[in-house]
C-alpha cells in the first residue's frame, strides 16, 4: 500500500506540472477550462435548461430546502460529535487507539485510492452522489430566481468531482435563509439518495435467506500433500452441513466432531453448494505438522497428531446475522445501523467489490420475484445499490460539517454574517453588490460611509469566527490520524 501511495503521488505531481506548463503556453484558456490550483475546471452550460425545469414547483424547493438546513446542521452536529468521541478513545484507551490507527488513504473518498471502496462500484456510486450534489444546488439556485452560470468536472487526472456554478454576485444578493437553501441542498439530496437506496439494500437482503443449515467454507488452505480439504475438491462458497452423518452449525459442531478423528483419518462430509448436496471423503492432515510447517508461532503440543481438514469457515449463526444486519439496520437499534455502515470496514477481503466476500453470496438462496434474476445480477443490483447509499452518506455527511469550502461551512459562514449585519443594524438595501468584469471575487460594500465602517467591522468577525471554528474542525480531523502515531 506505501508502494502504490508513492505512485500516486508521483503521478499527480507529473500531472500538475504538466497542468502548469499547458498553462502558461496558454492551451488551457479556453472557454470552457480554467485551471484552480492543481484542479482543472471543465465547464460547459449543457444541463442549465434541465434544471430550469427541474426547480419550476418553486414552492416544493423550498421546503425541501428549508428541511435540508436543518438536516445539515444536524449531520454537522452529529459528524463533529463522532470527531470528539475518538479524540476520547484516544485519551482514554491509547492502546486501543493505537491499534485502530487508519491509514491517511481510508480517509479519501476516492475509488482506487481508498482501499475498502472498490473501483468500479465506487466510481459509479461516486459519479452519483456528485452529480445529485451538485445538481441540487443548482435547482434550488434556480427556485430562488438565481442564474446558474455554468456546470462542469473537476478533474485531477480523472474526475474528482462536479460543480454547479451561480452567479456569486446574485447569490450574495440573497437573503440568508436563501443562500442557506441553496448551500443545504447538496447534503439533503445526497441524505435522500441514501435513504431510497438503503431501502433498496434492505428489500433485495429481505428475498436472501441462507441456502442451507450448516457452517460456510470461506478459504480452502493450500496443503499441496493430497490431503486436507483442498485435496478432497471442497470449494470457497460450499456449506458443510455433516460430517459423517452428524449435522454441523456452530465452531463448537465442527470442532467438537472433528476432534474425535485423528490425522490421516478419512471423513465423509456433507456438503451444500449452488442447490446440489454431494459428499466429499477429506483424509485429514496433521494439524500439529501443518502448524510446524506454515505458522510456527501458533503451534501447539496439543495439536499432535489431531486431524487438521485445512478450511476456514463461518458458522450459520455468523451467515444468518450477516442476513439480518441487512435486510434490518436497526434490528439492533443504533449499534445495528453502525455495523450495517461499516461492513467494509469489517476486514472482509473484497473479493467481489462488495461489502461481502464473493464466496458468502453463495450462502444465501434469493427467494419471491427477485429469485426470477439471475443471481450475478441480483448480486450486482445489491452492491451497486450498497455502494450508492455509502457514497452519499459519506459525502452528504462530511460536507455538513462548518468547515470552509464545504457547504455546511458556507452555511454557516453565511449564518454568521447574517446575525452580525442585522446586529449592526446594516439592512440589505444599505448595501451594493458588485463584480466587476476582470475580477473573481464579489465586492460588498456600504452605501455609505457609516455603513461601511459597521460592514469593515462585521466582515473581520466573520472572517476571525470562521477560521477559528474551521481550526478546530481541522484539529477535530487530524488529532485521531496523528495521535496514534506519536503514542
Amino acid at each position: 500500500m506505501a508502494d502504490g501511495l508513492l505512485i500516486l503521488l508521483v503521478l499527480l505531481n507529473v500531472y500538475v506540472v504538466g497542468l502548469i506548463l499547458l498553462h502558461r503556453a496558454g492551451k488551457l484558456r479556453g472557454p470552457g477550462l480554467e485551471l484552480a490550483g492543481p484542479l482543472l475546471l471543465v465547464k460547459t452550460e449543457h444541463g442549465k435548461q434541465l434544471i430550469d425545469r427541474v426547480s419550476r414547483p418553486k414552492r416544493f424547493w423550498k421546503a425541501y430546502g428549508d428541511i435540508g438546513v436543518v438536516l445539515t446542521w444536524i449531520a454537522g452536529v452529529l459528524v463533529i460529535a463522532v470527531l470528539l468521541l475518538n479524540i476520547y478513545l484516544l485519551i482514554t484507551q491509547p492502546a486501543v487507539a493505537k491499534r485502530a490507527v487508519t491509514p491517511p488513504e481510508t480517509l479519501l473518498v476516492i475509488p482506487g485510492v481508498n482501499p475498502i471502496i472498490p473501483i468500479w462500484y465506487g466510481i459509479f456510486a461516486l459519479a452519483i452522489a456528485l452529480i445529485v450534489h451538485e445538481g441540487a444546488h443548482g435547482v434550488l439556485a434556480r427556485a430562488h430566481g438565481i442564474k446558474v452560470k455554468s456546470l462542469g468536472l473537476l478533474m485531477l487526472v480523472v474526475p474528482i468531482g462536479a460543480f454547479v456554478e451561480p452567479d456569486d454576485a446574485e447569490l450574495e444578493r440573497a437573503p440568508t435563509r436563501a443562500k442557506n437553501r441553496v448551500f443545504a441542498a447538496g447534503v439533503m439530496t445526497n441524505l435522500v439518495v441514501a435513504f431510497l437506496t438503503v431501502l433498496c439494500v434492505t428489500g433485495m437482503w429481505g428475498a436472501a435467506q441462507p441456502a442451507a443449515h450448516g457452517m460456510g467454507v470461506t478459504s480452502i488452505v493450500p496443503m499441496g500433500n493430497g490431503q486436507g480439504a483442498e485435496a478432497a475438491g471442497l470449494q470457497p462458497g460450499s456449506v458443510m452441513t455433516a460430517i459423517d452423518g452428524v449435522p454441523i452449525y456452530t465452531f463448537d459442531d465442527f470442532n467438537t466432531t472433528l476432534n474425535q478423528h485423528h490425522a490421516l483419518d478419512t471423513v465423509q462430509v456433507t456438503v451444500w453448494r449452488d442447490g446440489a448436496t454431494s459428499t466429499k471423503s477429506v483424509q485429514l492432515a496433521d494439524k500439529y505438522l501443518y502448524y510446524q510447517q506454515h505458522d510456527r508461532a501458533s503451534n501447539n503440543e496439543d495439536y499432535r497428531g489431531k486431524g487438521f481438514m485445512g478450511v476456514s469457515t463461518l458458522p450459520g449463526p455468523v451467515i444468518q446475522s450477516l442476513r439480518d444486519a441487512q435486510a434490518d439496520p436497526l434490528r439492533n437499534g443504533l449499534l445495528g445501523f453502525l455495523f450495517f455502515i461499516s461492513l467494509p470496514l469489517q476486514g472482509f477481503p473484497l473479493q467481489s467489490l462488495s461489502p461481502l466476500p464473493q464466496s458468502f453470496e453463495h450462502f444465501y438462496a434469493v427467494q419471491g420475484a427477485l429469485g426470477a434474476l439471475p443471481l450475478p445480477l441480483f448480486w450486482m443490483l445489491v452492491n451497486a445499490f450498497y455502494w450508492i447509499f455509502w457514497l452519499n452518506l459519506m459525502v452528504g455527511t462530511f460536507n455538513a460539517l462548518p468547515l470552509g469550502f464545504l457547504d455546511g461551512g458556507q452555511m454557516f459562514k453565511a449564518s454568521v454574517k447574517g446575525v452580525l449585519r442585522r446586529r449592526a443594524g446594516i439592512s440589505r438595501d444599505r448595501l451594493v453588490v458588485e463584480k466587476p468584469e476582470l475580477s473573481k471575487q464579489v465586492i460588498v460594500r456600504g452605501v455609505d460611509t457609516a455603513t461601511q465602517v459597521k460592514l469593515d467591522r462585521v466582515d473581520k468577525l466573520v472572517r476571525r469566527t470562521t477560521l477559528t471554528v474551521g481550526l478546530v474542525i481541522v484539529g477535530l480531523i487530524l488529532v485521531p490520524i496523528i495521535g496514534p502515531r506519536l503514542l
